[in-house]
């Protein structure tokens, strides 16, 4: 976004106060050190243990970007559909009751029903993305004199302007394919930096190339610049939209979205009240923190969920962990290291009888899949999807409970039958037997060490690509955002080691689980 000296962040404040009737508010932009632009307090913000705390701010509904508003500005198949009855009354109906000696009023005839016309509803997501692709202010390509003015134009001229700090402009190619042979390099070392996340940060594979479109605006280019600024700034909003699921409802606030992540939050904005119209006296409210002054030139936050570092880096193209301080204050808590694929790798060394076997076993009673590690709560421990699945994994399926080796290459040790194990399940064991648990935990330190391992040979890879890559972005600002983005992708792998060793360290150490 933009400072608050600038003419934008000026010209944003007196659209919302001239055209949607916003009061005055108590925050200002400021940029931040890797963080970017972000919002602080105005003004000193005082504590009366009488009352309750003042709004920050207040954005009235009618200047939100989303789906219910941008409804009058198209057509009506497309927009979504809304969950809510319309009940329509006429204008000329009497309040007045009609008594028994009134002549009853003449019924007026229907008009003939017209026949339905075709619905293509969009999602909220589709409909937020199209309005953005069609009228980006950064947009290289000229609109059509027929495309009516966009009302949301002063608040899209502060929006990003580029996202090339998110792992999704590495992979998508808008140029499809044009642009000279330093253009061409520089992409196949962003795909190759995408390449080096881990594999559990999961971005959206390549777009395919889109088809010849007639309207030239809805570019790949615009498109991207248009979802990713929906997808990274949205916020939670109900619209009463079919399906009624949640994923409908979402908005984009102007201000609102200036605000940075943080592990802490200042507190959530609100709806006051909660009805959701277009209505100017609908606005969404941001409190001032209960218990506390704030001072002028405090920063205000956001928390966009309770999300691990590869969440947010494919999501909104940050890892938190970039701004963590001493003694790992400011770290995220809701990190953690997923094992999905390794301990599938472990199954499929039992061979595929006994491996599908217990797959089959743990899908039945909902245990296969998501298996992660974590450093919070203290101690650092393992989900409690994967423990149950070591044990199984290290359990003889075989009517004996006696300890026997599997014939494998992997020479997998087993103790307990599969009935002990359900009684895990249960609650009614802690352990399935203490041989079981013995080597459930030294198939749990060798899963950390493996992370380990991968953390040192992604490191590597990253060295090797920063370093030799460095010289097809020019000195000064070029060169740090290549930098940066490196900078970033090392974070996730830091905090999977960091998280992998309290993990193993705890199991080495005795603790219980």
């Amino acid at each position: 976004m933009v400072e608050d000296s600038d003419p934008e962040w000026t010209a944003l404040v007196e659209w919302l106060q001239t055209e949607h009737g916003m009061g005055e508010i108590s925050v200002k932009t400021k940029r931040f050190p890797g963080a970017g632009r972000g919002l602080v307090v105005s003004r000193p913000i005082p504590y009366n243990i009488f009352h309750p705390p003042p709004n920050l701010l207040m954005i009235p509904s009618s200047a939100l970007l989303n789906a219910n508003t941008l409804r009058p500005h198209y057509p009506p198949p497309f927009a979504p559909i809304s969950t809510r009855k319309h009940h329509h009354h006429s204008l000329h109906s009497s309040k007045r009751k009609h008594s028994s000696k009134s002549t009853p009023p003449t019924p007026t005839p229907s008009p003939p029903a017209e026949p339905s016309s075709p619905h293509f509803p969009l999602t909220s997501t589709q409909f937020v993305t199209l309005h953005l692709a069609l009228h980006n202010p950064n947009s290289s390509t000229p609109k059509h004199p027929s495309l009516p003015s966009d009302p949301w134009a002063t608040y899209l001229a502060c929006c990003p302007k580029d996202f090339d700090h998110h792992p999704l402009t590495w992979i998508v190619d808008v140029d499809e394919g044009g642009g000279d042979e330093k253009t061409r390099r520089r992409r196949e070392a962003l795909v190759e930096l995408a390449d080096c996340l881990p594999r559990t940060t999961k971005i959206l594979p390549n777009l395919a190339p889109l088809p010849t479109h007639p309207y030239p605006l809805l570019t790949l280019s615009n498109l991207l610049w248009a979802w990713l600024n929906y997808n990274t700034r949205c916020l939670s909003y109900p619209l009463h939209l079919a399906p009624s699921s949640g994923l409908n409802d979402h908005t984009m606030s102007p201000v609102v979205d200036l605000a940075n992540h943080s592990v802490r939050s200042t507190p959530t904005p609100y709806l006051f009240p909660t009805d959701v119209s277009s209505s100017k006296s609908t606005h969404y409210a941001w409190p001032a923190p209960e218990g506390r002054k704030m001072e002028e030139g405090e920063e205000i936050f956001l928390q966009y969920g309770a999300h691990p570092e590869g969440f947010l880096m494919a999501e909104y193209g940050f890892a938190s962990g970039s701004w963590e301080g001493k003694d790992g204050e400011g770290r995220n808590e809701w990190d953690e290291v997923g094992l999905d694929w390794e301990v599938e790798k472990l199954f499929e060394g039992l061979g595929e009888v006994e491996g599908s076997r217990k797959r089959d076993i743990l899908e039945k009673e909902g245990y296969w899949g998501n298996y992660t590690l974590h450093s919070h709560p203290l101690p650092a421990h393992p989900s409690h999807r994967l423990l149950p699945a070591l044990r199984l994994y290290h359990t003889s399926l075989s009517p004996s409970s006696t300890p026997t080796t599997s014939s494998s290459s992997t020479q997998t040790q087993r103790s307990g039958s599969l009935a002990q194990w359900k009684d895990t399940l249960q609650g009614y064991e802690s352990c399935v037997s203490d041989q079981n648990e013995l080597l459930t935990r030294q198939t749990l330190v060798s899963l950390c060490e493996g992370v380990e391992h991968d953390v040192v040979a992604g490191f590597e890879r990253l060295d090797r690509l920063q370093t030799g890559s460095a010289s097809l972005w020019d000195e000064g600002d070029e060169r740090d955002g290549w930098s940066d983005k490196c900078e970033s992708v090392k974070v996730l792998w830091k905090g999977m080691r960091r998280i992998s060793e309290e993990v193993r360290e705890s199991c080495e150490s005795g603790v219980e689980f």
